[in-house]
């Protein structure tokens, strides 16, 4: 009997071991492969654009038709104090900043339909701002509230006055005169009067002008509204040429290409069929021209239009890097994220695709993310891929003489987008910018923070985007004007016009999704996989135990 016992209870230790040993590895084998490759697939077939059969679409296009993100954006606008001194004795520009001034957001992807087997799809985004003054500067009234800032019509227009030969510039602003009445030898007279008028007719480099005129809805040029109708009214007298002859039309008012109702270029993007990862993909587009209305830009495939990038001098293999449509608009960022991952986002403000790298760990609504951002060498011009995001300058800037390839780091040239305007983009406060840019504008330099850079804030597993914020820095590339007195001590350099700060935070209803379908059942799983692998381990033990109790009871039976 004690013999049929003993065997009893080592049969049953070593099945018990071996149920834990069982147990462990099925908890191991359910929490570290089972678990993610679950979740993997889930999410696979999840991140998808899909249009069914009945011409409904699935959860994940409607959420992204109509984003359920909190969005604005804000305006922080400089009001430059001493106007007279910079003009007239060189002296830095020393600015106040006013803002914010907040716009809330609603945007709308409407989507026109899936070609290539459905691989493919195209879209249009709409998205409307609303002031909300709850969200402003205290008081702040964009309708009311006036800057004094850099007048960029009056450099474009000072620009082609002292470059284009008497003639030709008789004949473009004035067809309906007999300019071959105007001989060579008035050309010192017509510049005196030039220097003279712009003075008596007080259209400077700097102009006086509401928020809502500079940003949204125009303002008029008064270079030409002040100046050029005057200089012709003066030229018809001398010619005794008819008034009628002598009307200037009015070129477009001057803004800074914002408005109340937005609409993104005509996106042609992949659906993600094939491979989730690409999802959101610009494939192509073609959007409205607003200097040219006959002739939309239209991409050659994900090439963007060669007017807006550099040839690089004819390294045209060189120039790709700066012309190629890269990644997606930002809506989507790849699942599964790593931390050595650089994530391509195409941005249509500034015209070009940037590199998004790993910056650190971060925590949102109790949801671990990774946070992206824009690195310093996305606006350094010494590696040659980013050639093509430089123009030979027309001008000395800083320590970068007349010819020379490129402005100086942390400054992008954006002319060849904005039809020849001299506008450059910058990270605000000229954050990460070359230490000779930071120190044209003193009072900026100490602003400068890492808070002044583009972040993203983004769940690895499934690619959410949590938070954004897009940051950046319109400024007017200002140049000296020799030839005009007023204008011959004029330091040249990036003048900034307003920064500003486009939010994005995911709804309560995204992080509850993410939360309820992702993180808490992988915590379920993982709890309940650890506890079948804790129980294994005791099944162990208490085996191990038991047969430990056999081998003792037996000895002290044979002692």
């Amino acid at each position: 009997m004690g013999k049929t016992v003993r065997f009893a209870c080592g049969a049953a230790s070593v099945v018990t071991f071996v149920i834990g040993v069982l147990l462990i590895i099925a908890g191991l084998v359910v929490v570290l492969k089972v678990v993610p490759d679950q979740t993997k697939k889930t999410i696979k077939e999840q991140k998808q654009l899909i249009k069914y059969k009945n011409g409904t679409y699935n959860d994940y296009t409607k959420d992204w038709a109509n984003p359920k993100y909190i969005s604005r954006i804000q305006y922080w606008v400089y009001d430059y104090k001493n106007p007279i001194s910079i003009i007239n004795r060189g002296q830095l520009p020393d600015m106040d900043e006013k803002g914010p001034y907040t716009y809330v957001e609603t945007t709308t992807n409407d989507i026109d339909g899936m070609q290539d087997d459905d691989r493919m799809l195209t879209y249009t985004q709409h998205i409307k701002y609303v002031f909300d003054p709850t969200q402003s500067c205290l008081g702040c009234d964009p309708l009311v509230d006036k800057v004094l800032v850099p007048d960029v019509s009056y450099f474009v227009a000072m620009q082609t006055l002292t470059e284009l030969p008497l003639g030709a510039l008789c004949q473009q602003l004035f067809p309906t005169l007999p300019c071959e009445l105007i001989e060579e030898e008035y050309e010192t007279v017509i510049l005196s009067l030039i220097d003279d008028a712009l003075a008596a007719f007080k259209a400077g480099p700097f102009i006086e002008v509401t928020i809502d005129k500079l940003l949204i809805s125009g303002y008029e040029p008064p270079f030409y509204t002040r100046f050029i109708q005057n200089v012709a009214d003066f030229i018809c007298l001398l010619l005794l040429t008819p008034p009628s002859q002598c009307v200037v039309s009015s070129p477009q008012n001057v803004s800074y290409g914002q408005t109340l109702n937005y609409t993104s270029p005509h996106y042609t993007i992949l659906t993600g069929k094939g491979d989730y990862q690409r999802v959101g993909f610009i494939q192509s587009f073609t959007m409205e021209n607003q200097y040219n209305e006959s002739q939309p830009w239209i991409t050659n495939g994900t090439l963007l239009p060669a007017a807006w990038w550099s040839d690089c001098g004819g390294d045209i293999q060189a120039s790709l890097h700066a012309r190629t449509i890269r990644g997606n608009t930002g809506d989507f960022f790849p699942s599964f994220l790593k931390t050595t991952d650089v994530v391509p986002i195409y941005v249509d403000s500034i015209c070009r695709s940037i590199d998004m790298t790993y910056q650190k760990k971060c925590t949102y609504e109790g949801i671990d993310c990774y946070r992206f951002e824009l690195p310093a060498t996305e606006f350094n011009w010494g590696p040659r891929e980013n050639c093509g995001f430089c123009f030979p300058l027309q001008y000395d800037f800083y320590d970068k003489n007349a010819g020379d390839a490129c402005y100086p780091d942390g400054i992008m040239d954006l002319s060849g987008c904005q039809d020849g305007a001299p506008i450059a983009i910058s990270k605000p406060h000229f954050y990460q910018a070359s230490d000779i840019v930071r120190n044209f504008v003193p009072r900026l330099r100490s602003k400068a923070s890492e808070d002044d850079n583009i972040i993203m804030d983004v769940e690895p597993q499934t690619g959410t985007i949590l938070m954004a914020h897009k940051r950046m820095q319109i400024n007017v590339m200002a140049n000296q004007f020799p030839n005009i007195s007023t204008m011959s001590v004029f330091m040249p350099g990036a003048y900034p016009i307003y920064w500003l700060n486009e939010s994005f935070y995911a709804d309560q209803g995204t992080v509850h999704d993410i939360k309820s379908d992702l993180i808490n059942q992988v915590k379920l799983y993982k709890i309940i996989c650890y506890s079948v692998v804790g129980l294994g381990g005791l099944l162990m033990l208490l085996s191990l135990l038991s047969m430990f109790g056999v081998i003792y009871a037996q000895r002290h039976k044979d002692d």
